[in-house]
């Protein structure tokens, strides 16, 4: 999980991407990533920044670093609880876009999405079609929802396809 460099910078969607899945998220929601390699810490503080405001609670105090004590150890914990919130960790071999979109419908405040092979991590929150949305905690790609596609990682791998076949793991709000 080290710090990954990039000059370009994606363009805005105009697509809320509130399909299918879920509701659409405000961008106050998401974080830009303050350490070289805390791309999953900060996912997980949006993921429970996003469970927080689905809920109609405040979420503000929910930062990379309000959160580290407890979900962090050379990265990011596979279980740990936060503010009444347990999150678990699962490792998977790629991710189809049905078993994507059967997750998010299952966590409606989104998931932290993993590719160990550059590596970097994402919030991936909705789905319109077959199309995923995401918040990328990266410089360059923070504070706004992207496609999987526009991401770090689809700018790594190519194409969203490319991406869920090479996701690794994801950790998801086990309780609430």
């Amino acid at each position: 999980m080290g710090w990954i460099k990039t000059s370009d910078i994606p363009d805005d969607d105009d697509d809320d991407g509130s399909g299918t899945s879920g509701s659409s998220l405000p961008t106050a929601i998401f974080l830009k990533q303050q350490g070289s390699n805390t791309c999953t810490l900060t996912s997980a503080a949006m993921m429970l920044r996003a469970r927080k405001y689905l809920s109609g609670k405040s979420y503000s105090s929910i930062t990379e670093a309000a959160i580290k004590d407890t979900a962090w150890s050379s990265g990011l914990k596979w279980s740990w609880k936060y503010s009444g919130i347990s999150v678990n960790h699962l490792s998977t071999s790629g991710i189809s876009v049905k078993s994507l979109k059967s997750v998010l419908d299952k966590h409606p405040e989104g998931i932290v999405l993993y590719c160990g092979g550059k590596p970097h991590a994402v919030f991936c929150f909705s789905y319109s079609g077959d199309t995923f949305y995401c918040a990328d905690p990266l410089s360059g790609y923070s504070g706004k929802k992207l496609t999987l596609a526009n991401s770090y990682l689809g700018k790594c791998y190519g194409s969203q396809a490319n991406v869920l076949k090479k996701v690794t793991a994801y950790w998801y709000v086990s309780s609430y």
